[in-house]
């Protein structure tokens, strides 16, 4: 995280696919807590994949 923090401009996004919360919630909670220790922020989205037959998960960080 320190080197994404060092290369990211102020107001700079990152965006990770995280897992998906139906199936590993904890694996999306830990990458949200990282994030959020990180850049302060996180905002979680989402997505179905229907041959995946669940929804798959993004977490974004602006930083400030």
């Amino acid at each position: 995280m320190r080197g994404l923090k060092r290369i990211l401009k102020k107001g700079g996004v990152i965006t990770a696919q995280v897992g998906s919360y139906d199936k590993k919630p904890k694996q999306v909670d830990n990458w949200c807590k990282v994030l959020s220790k990180s850049f302060g922020n996180v905002k979680l989205s989402g997505a179905y994949i229907p041959s995946f037959d669940c929804n798959w998960n993004f977490a974004s960080s602006i930083m400030k």
